[in-house]
């Protein structure tokens, strides 16, 4: 039977990190999975609760749930510039799950154009890198009830 160690100074770890290597600790005690095993199945988990880290939920559909990463956001007088997330719920034609996307808003010409892209095979931007592009887009404007504009909402209403 493995011996489960205590997490070292609960207060920096994140809850999160904390109830997953909690939980592997209980599964290794459980089904006697030996402790290198139990490591490697910990950091897995740690992994997959790291795609979901810093996204922000601000619309959703059947198809699409959008998310932007605050972190990210970088604010210039009436600019702002913010990393999105599109997660769908199923494979687009080209097989994606998911896009980053970096976009740049002109909060008060309510305008917006994309800096960089990328596409996953996988959810929440995992998975195999299917493509991506480098270069600004043309602006585009925001129309009321799109994805953008709850994006231009959650990035324009911080100063």
């Amino acid at each position: 039977m493995a011996v489960r160690r205590p997490i070292s100074n609960p207060q920096k770890r994140d809850t999160l990190s904390a109830l997953i290597l909690y939980i592997a600790g209980g599964i290794t005690d459980a089904v006697g999975i030996r402790t290198m095993k139990a490591q490697l199945l910990a950091l897995m988990l740690l992994g997959a609760g790291a795609a979901w880290a810093g996204w922000t939920p601000v619309s959703g559909s059947e198809k699409t749930y959008d998310y932007i990463d605050l972190d990210t956001l970088r604010v210039d007088g009436k600019m702002r510039r913010v990393m999105t997330l599109s997660d769908r719920t199923e494979p687009d034609r080209d097989g994606d799950m998911s896009y980053r996307v970096f976009l740049e808003y002109n909060c008060d010409e309510q305008k917006y154009r994309s800096l960089h892209s990328m596409f996953f095979s996988g959810a929440m931007a995992t998975g195999r890198t299917t493509g991506k592009t480098d270069r600004a887009s043309e602006w585009r404007p925001v129309a009321a009830g799109t994805i953008s504009a709850s994006v231009m909402k959650a990035g324009c209403s911080r100063q």
